[in-house]
């Protein structure tokens, strides 16, 4: 089981540690700062050995309380139920739907964001797109890329096919501006936001739209041919967290390897 230590016994266990790292040699730094931490708590403490994952899985299940399991058996649906669950709500028929994790991904300069602006603009005006249906919703633009690029598209679409907001009403809420994922704050800010503008859009009878544009513009300090927790997959669960919060399609415009063939980077995207 779970050994404990003394105060001066784990002390010595960090320092032995820290010995083999860069701060040997400097571990009077390491006494301070452990000193400073110890006089900042407020509560006893017990310094534990971690358990390989087998074991502490194994005492995790043994002590599950059980109205945690009744809840969440409470949670499983039968057949009938899933059977006569709605159908995904789509936002492009065939293309796109609400309440997604998507992506468009295609070479630079394939012209993605202006695609993707068309269906933006198309779907705040209510009209089909390609002659595909869609369904109404507000839009939310994150555009890491900078702004005078998104700009001069927002002109051009406009003198070609008139105003994208009509009626008086804001539907299109442009950052123009990056949020990195590896910022949990920052992120987690952005996911309120766009919750507020959700609930707006509901109350409109609208759905969302939310745009990250670029992929790789707000994941800065990730390992993009990583797929694992400082990978890719960190991405993967911040849009997640979107989604989660808005019921939206959260759509990602990502680039292509330079075979064109696949996703830039890890696979998980893919």
């Amino acid at each position: 089981g779970p050994q404990f230590w003394d105060r001066d016994a784990a002390i010595g266990q960090i320092l032995d540690a820290l010995g083999h790292t860069e701060y040997d040699g400097q571990t009077w730094k390491a006494e301070d700062t452990i000193a400073s931490a110890f006089a900042a708590m407020t509560n006893d403490w017990q310094a534990i050995l971690a358990q390989p994952p087998a074991e502490a899985l194994a005492a995790a299940v043994t002590a599950a309380p059980a109205d945690a399991v009744d809840a969440l058996l409470a949670e499983m649906v039968t057949l009938d139920q899933l059977e006569s669950a709605p159908p995904p709500r789509f936002l492009v028929h065939r293309f796109l739907q609400f309440d997604s994790e998507s992506w468009i991904i295609g070479l630079p300069g394939s012209k993605k964001s202006f695609i993707v602006f068309d269906i933006a603009a198309r779907v705040v005006r209510g009209e089909a797109w390609q002659g595909f249906k869609t369904n109404p919703a507000d839009v939310v633009f994150i555009v890491a890329e900078g702004v005078s690029g998104h700009g001069k598209r927002v002109k051009a679409w406009q003198q070609r096919n008139g105003r994208v907001e009509r009626d008086g009403r804001q539907a299109v809420f442009t950052l123009p501006r990056p949020v990195q994922v590896t910022d949990i704050g920052a992120w987690a800010v952005l996911v309120k936001a766009c919750g507020r503008l959700a609930d707006r859009a509901r109350e409109a009878g609208r759905g969302l739209l939310v745009v990250i544009d670029t992929q790789s513009r707000v994941t800065a300090g990730l390992a993009e041919n990583d797929n694992g927790k400082d990978g890719l997959n960190t991405y993967v669960q911040a849009v997640s967290a979107i989604r989660q919060a808005t019921r939206a399609c959260v759509l990602s415009i990502h680039h292509t390897g330079k075979d064109g063939r696949a996703s830039r980077g890890g696979s998980v995207v893919d």
